[in-house]
This record gives C-alpha cells, structure tokens and sequence, in this order.
C-alpha cells in the first residue's frame, strides 16, 4: 500500500525489541539487524516459509551464539536444514546451553509449532500489537501528508471513500487480514483497542 513501509518497520521494530528483552545485555542491534536482513529474503521462504515468527525465533537463537549466522546459511543452502523443525531439533539437543530466558521462550515456540500454530513467538505478536497501535494517530493535524505516510500508519481515502458509498446503499462490509490475532487484537479488555477500532488519519484523493 501507500505506507506499507510504516508496517513493516513497526514489525521489525517490536522483534528486535523482543528479542533484546529476551537475550538482555547479550543482544546486538547490529548482529539482529544483519541476521534479519539476510533470512528475510526470498532465497531463505524454502526454510522459514516466509513466517515472520519463525524469522524472530531464528533471530533469537543466532543471538545466543548457539549456531552462527554462516554456519545457519550453509545448512539451509546445503539442505541440511530444510524447515523450522529442523532448527528445532538442533536447538533442543544444546537446550541446556541456552540462557533461561531463551529456553522458556524456545519451549514455547517448539510446543506451539507442534500444535500446529501458525504464530508461534506469541511475545513478538503482542510487541507488533502494541507498536502498531502507538502508530495509528500518533501525529498532529497540522503534519503534512509526507510525515504522516512516512511515520503513522494511516487509512487510505480512496479504499475508506468506496467503502463509506458501499455501505449507504445497504452493502455488508467486513475485512479480512492476514495479520495474526495476537497482533491485531488486545489480550486484555483494559487494553488498547483492536487496530480496526483504532483512530488514524485519512489520506489520499
């Protein structure tokens, strides 16, 4: 979309966030910042099918020092290393290795992916949702439309205009997002709203 940039900062902004809670004085920006950018490409969707929990779980271990950044690389290229479980498993044969925060949230993790969830890393989801919402509504009206879309997230006005003309003549509307429900509603009712109660700005034509 039209700031779709602002999304995506605000996910990797509540990761990295995560996972310095998580590892403490341990953590690197720098060393997140190169791991995230190497795996969040194409080349690595065979191995994290493109799931950004499994992305701020691998970020997290290579963090501990656990298994290298190169040594991760090779493996996948190699085809040693051809899915999440396969980390997994390489993970829990050193758990006892890790630093007892990792652990815990490694256990997690393992036990959600067993169950079949999609969003395993349920502390990064709730960080995405709360730095989401600190996104929408944040500026004054007086900014312009280039601060709005470069640090809020906003509603697009052509997308709310068809919405609004649908719904006078009598349309059902709903939406549909492939955002998780752990980053798009609060856990708690004394919470933040759900981003599709939240207040924003309306730009566009």
């Amino acid at each position: 979309g039209r700031n779709d940039r602002v999304i995506d900062r605000v996910r990797v902004e509540a990761m990295q966030a995560t996972i310095a809670g998580v590892l403490g004085d341990g953590f690197s920006a720098a060393a997140f910042s190169a791991d995230y950018a190497e795996f969040n490409r194409p080349e690595y969707h065979v191995f994290t099918t493109d799931n950004q929990d499994y992305l701020a779980y691998i970020c997290l271990i290579l963090g501990t020092g656990i298994i290298s950044r190169d040594e991760l690389i090779a493996a996948v290229r190699a085809g040693r290393m051809r899915g999440i479980a396969d980390l997994l498993r390489r993970v829990d044969a050193r758990a006892e290795e890790l630093p007892a925060a990792v652990r815990a949230v490694h256990e997690q993790v393992s036990a959600a992916i067993g169950r079949g969830d999609p969003t395993p890393f349920k502390e990064f989801r709730r960080a995405e949702f709360r730095a989401t919402i600190a996104r929408m509504g944040r500026m004054g009206d007086a900014a312009s439309v280039e601060e709005l879309l470069e640090e809020e997230i906003v509603i697009t006005h052509e997308v709310m205009a068809a919405a609004t003309r649908w719904h006078d003549r009598g349309a059902l509307l709903f939406g549909l997002s492939d955002k998780p429900d752990e980053a798009s509603v609060p856990e708690a009712a004394d919470e933040d709203p759900p981003v599709h109660r939240a207040v924003t700005h309306v730009v566009g034509g």
